[in-house]
C-alpha cells in the first residue's frame, strides 16, 4: 500500500476512535512506526491530513449513493438503502467529530456544508423527481425547500454541538428523520410502500 494511503487509513482510524482534536501528528506517526519527518513529506500539516481524510469519506458516500440510485429504481427503497449505508458508516465515527470540525477546523467544516449543497441536495431533488414520476410523492410541495430543509436536518443529526444535550442515538435519529421526510412528501401510495418495508 502506498505510504500516503497508509497514513490516511491510520489517521482515519485514530480520528474515528478518539476524535479529531485529540489526535496529534505524533500519534499518527507512532501508529505507523514512522518518523514525523516522513509524515510531513506526505502531508503538510494536521489540517491537510484531516481535510483529505474527510474528503475521502464524502467521496465514499457519494459513490455509495450513486451505486444505490443506479441499481434501485424505487425512490423510497433508494432512501432506505442510503440510510442503511449511512448508519453503517456512523457506527465507527466518534460522536465528537462534527463538533471538533465545527469548532477547530472552520474551513473543513465549511467544505462539508458546501458539499451538502452541491451533492446531497441534488440527490434529494433527483429522488423527489423520481418519486413524483412513479406516483410515490405528492406534487403539492416545493421540492427545493424540502431538499434544503432535509439536508440541514440530516446534518444536524451528526452535529454534536446541536445534539450534545440529548440522549438520542444518532443512528436512530437518522432513521427517524428519513421516515419523517418520506411521510411528509409521500402520496397515499407512497405511504403504503413505506409501511411495507417494515422500517425499524
Amino acid at each position: 500500500m502506498e505510504l500516503g494511503l497508509k497514513i490516511l487509513t491510520a489517521a482515519d482510524k485514530l480520528f474515528n476512535r478518539f476524535g479529531v482534536r485529540s489526535v496529534s501528528m505524533d500519534d499518527v506517526s507512532k501508529e505507523l512506526n514512522i518518523s514525523k519527518k516522513t509524515l510531513y513529506k506526505c502531508f503538510r500539516d494536521k489540517n491537510e491530513l484531516i481535510a483529505i481524510t474527510i474528503k475521502s469519506h464524502m467521496d465514499k458516500m457519494d459513490d455509495a449513493i450513486l451505486n444505490i440510485t443506479s441499481i434501485e429504481n424505487h425512490p423510497i427503497k433508494q432512501l432506505f438503502q442510503i440510510t442503511q449505508f449511512a448508519i453503517s458508516q456512523t457506527n465507527s465515527m466518534n460522536p465528537n467529530m462534527m463538533f471538533d470540525l465545527k469548532k477547530y477546523h472552520h474551513e473543513i467544516y465549511a467544505d462539508l456544508i458546501k458539499h451538502r449543497e452541491e451533492h446531497i441536495i441534488v440527490r434529494i431533488l433527483n429522488n423527489i423527481e423520481l418519486g413524483r414520476e412513479k406516483g410515490m410523492y405528492r406534487l403539492d410541495f416545493d421540492e427545493n425547500v424540502i431538499a434544503h430543509s432535509f439536508s440541514i436536518l440530516t446534518y444536524t443529526v451528526f452535529d454534536h454541538d446541536e445534539f450534545k444535550l440529548t440522549n438520542f442515538d444518532p443512528n436512530l435519529a437518522l432513521s427517524e428523520v428519513m421516515k419523517y421526510h418520506i411521510r411528509g412528501i409521500a402520496s397515499s401510495e407512497g405511504l403504503k410502500e413505506l409501511e411495507s418495508l417494515n422500517w425499524n
